[in-house]
């Protein structure tokens, strides 16, 4: 059983090309909502007007968009760490929604993904379209921009969430696979490279000296007046892709803006109960901080 959701097709940045996605909302009266796995995704261009009046009336300001782990090894929209958690703890918001979608050839999206599944192909401008559909469907214009935007990728999908085109109130990079990233995308210009320009007042051609990042954690517990990181990376400290060491080595080459939160003993796919209690409380943690951002 899956949270109530609205069951979508929406637009890719390929106009002939839609993505299964799934929109979560923290209230919902009055809409057509599926909570199975196995529903039929409506088309964005067949949903109702009386749908889209709802929607419009559903007071939400801060939509979540969550981009999933490598489809080649199993990632989808319906992993548990999306599905259940970051859902769970977004929708803890009362104006929070949260979407998720499939990339290109997973489920019922169409299209491919790229050859051996190397490069980031269309993914990060799918992700900005998939975005904007969601953010038009919520706001009271076309644009949609009233609702500001929260992005989020786990493990792969953290790359694709730092290379989609636009900007973001903020940005979550959940498992990050940082030994992996040259390997499976072909990234050429370094993961610490595509993240500097997200964060708060940092040149995007900082040196990697930088000094040492925030204590993990800081932008949760920034002190009065403090305005919160922006960007925030939250990884286990067992993670079986990634060592610990590389992702403290990434938080020295990145320096100071960036909340770093790591959970003890977690690995990358957070199994065990207490790992997934202390992902959701992270993900909420991150919402409530984007308020102030």
């Amino acid at each position: 059983m899956r949270r109530p959701h609205l069951h979508l097709l929406i637009p890719s940045a390929d106009p002939s090309i839609q993505l299964e996605a799934r929109l979560y909302l923290p209230a919902a009266p009055g809409l057509p909502l599926a909570t199975s796995a196995s529903s039929s995704p409506t088309p964005h261009d067949a949903i109702e007007p009386t749908t889209r009046d709802a929607l419009r009336a559903a007071g939400v300001t801060r939509l979540v968009t969550a981009a999933h782990p490598w489809a080649l090894l199993g990632g989808s929209m319906l992993v548990p760490a999306i599905a259940q958690h970051v859902v769970g703890a977004a929708l803890a918001d009362p104006h929070t929604a949260c979407l998720t979608y499939n990339a290109r050839g997973v489920g019922r999206s169409g299209g491919a993904q790229p050859w051996f599944g190397l490069g980031t192909g269309a993914a990060p401008a799918d992700f900005a379209a998939a975005e904007a559909a969601a953010c038009a469907l919520l706001g009271d214009g076309d644009s949609g921009g009233d609702v500001a935007c929260l992005r989020l990728g786990y493990s792969h999908g953290a790359l694709v969430a730092v290379l989609a085109p636009g900007s973001a109130a903020a940005l979550l990079l959940v498992s990050p696979p940082l030994a992996l990233f040259r390997l499976f995308s072909l990234f050429a210009h370094g993961f610490a490279s595509a993240v500097r320009p997200h964060i708060r007042g940092s040149p995007a051609g900082a040196s990697d000296g930088a000094a040492d990042s925030a204590s993990p954690g800081a932008g949760a517990g920034a002190g009065a007046g403090a305005r919160p990181d922006r960007v925030w990376v939250v990884y286990g400290t067992a993670d079986e892709f990634t060592a610990r060491a590389r992702y403290e080595a990434m938080r020295r080459t990145l320096g100071r803006g960036v909340a770093w939160v790591p959970i003890e003993g977690a690995a990358h796919f957070y199994v065990r109960p207490e790992d997934a209690r202390a992902l959701e409380r992270a993900v909420g943690r991150w919402v409530e901080s984007a308020a102030s951002v």
